[in-house]
């Protein structure tokens, strides 16, 4: 794991939280890692909450009541069970300047959904 890049991890049952921090500069410093989550059981539920701005972006939300700018829409990806970590760029991929919050779950019967606030 490259030094620009933190990682904590809780987990409690089935469930995985990690948050991921990346101070790197640059475009050179996105970083794709591969997780391997230990007695999974089943097909899993990827969400990823990501905030990422410039440094010394403002982050507040708009006059309008808008979005906060630097909050990126929540991805929700299914994970199949035996499957290696999901390819896609917006789970696989950890940007420069960037916090990311993710949760793998065990998935429910109706499918991966994106949660509510």
């Amino acid at each position: 794991m490259p030094g620009h890049v933190k990682i904590l991890a809780t987990r409690k049952g089935r469930t995985t939280k990690l948050m991921m921090l990346n101070i790197g500069a640059g475009s050179g410093s996105t970083w794709s890692p591969r997780f391997a989550v230990p007695n999974r059981g089943g097909d899993s539920c990827i969400t990823v909450r990501r905030m990422r701005a410039d440094l010394g972006a403002t982050d507040l939300a708009t006059d309008t009541g808008g979005a906060v700018p630097s909050m990126r829409p929540v991805i929700v990806q299914r994970w199949p069970a035996g499957a290696a970590f999901p390819n896609v760029p917006g789970v696989r991929s950890i940007f420069a300047h960037s916090i990311e919050l993710m949760t793998i779950s065990p998935a429910p019967r109706g499918g991966c959904t994106t949660p509510r606030f």
